[in-house]
């Protein structure tokens, strides 16, 4: 017994000096889009999809508060991160325990409370993370980066057009061209007007929805938003989605929160590809939050 344990010890035992050596030396450049929000710490939060992962810089919309900071953005994309159980258990590790004042912010975005008959299964990303905390995160890298090597290649490698903030930001640059962003949204609308008839409003991930604001009032302030996107892709989500406000209301009526949907003043913003604000639109959404938690 003791020479099969010793043989297993002498196969894992580098393996996993490897992993620290490289983690610790080749994880400052580049990793992937999500890394940052991993390994960054903030006392209140910002929950969501990719429209509040791209739409919402932290720094701004917490400015002049008196709610604990910092701030992290914590949404990451609808297949990552629906209300579902782990997103929840993420956001639980992630919670700084000590925190009474904080502010968070939790994006409604239609797909994330929702199901299609296909796949009902969490987001291996969140779900099969442990470890929420501390730069190098090990165990996301281990998890994340395949093959492992590629994390010393892209050594001070960096994405011109991706800048993972630590904040948790994750700032994309596209050409903010006029034709070129409307090109990139009739295919966002076109594949969304394919898939969204095979989604309804998902019970269970309502019921998660509901178990995340419970623990995030513990710990202060939570607020309800809906981001704008391009007003057809909004026509769109509205159409297959007739009760959503009626629904997010009745859950904010139960639970003391507030709702602002930013939807109908779609027109007064800028996208990069119908689904995401522009790199103007991002600062002005995140100064109008800023404004709103301040009045509030």
């Amino acid at each position: 017994m003791l020479k099969i344990f010793a043989k297993i010890l002498l196969f894992v035992l580098p393996a996993a000096i490897a992993v620290v050596i490289t983690g610790n030396n080749f994880s400052q450049g580049f990793i992937d889009y999500h890394y940052t929000k991993i390994t960054g710490e903030g006392k209140s939060l910002v929950i969501g999809t990719s429209r509040a992962s791209q739409g919402i810089i932290p720094n701004m919309v917490i400015q002049g508060s008196n709610y604990d900071g910092p701030m992290l953005n914590f949404a990451f994309t609808t297949y990552n991160s629906p209300y579902d159980e782990g997103y929840y258990y993420a956001i639980e590790k992630k919670l700084n325990p000590s925190v009474k004042n904080g502010i968070f912010i939790l994006e409604i975005d239609p797909l994330a409370i929702a199901d299609n008959k296909k796949d009902k299964s969490p987001s291996k990303l969140l779900s099969q993370q442990w470890i929420f905390h501390g730069n190098p995160n090990y165990e996301y890298l281990y998890r994340n980066i395949n093959p492992f090597y590629t994390l010393i290649l892209r050594n001070n490698e960096s994405n011109p057009n991706c800048i993972p903030n630590k904040d948790g930001w994750l700032k994309i640059i596209l050409s903010e061209d006029s034709v070129q962003a409307r090109e990139r949204g009739i295919s966002k609308l076109n594949t969304l007007e394919q898939t969204l008839p095979s989604y309804k409003i998902s019970p269970r991930k309502i019921a998660w929805l509901e178990k995340t604001i419970s623990l995030l009032k513990q710990h202060g302030k939570v607020i309800l938003i809906r981001i704008p996107a391009w007003k057809p892709i909004i026509d769109a989500e509205n159409k297959n989605f007739t009760a959503l406000n009626q629904i997010v209301l009745k859950i904010c009526k139960s639970y003391n929160v507030r709702y602002f949907d930013f939807t109908p003043f779609s027109q007064k913003y800028k996208y990069i590809d119908g689904n995401h604000l522009d790199g103007t639109s991002v600062k002005l959404f995140s100064k109008e939050l800023n404004r709103l938690i301040l009045s509030n």
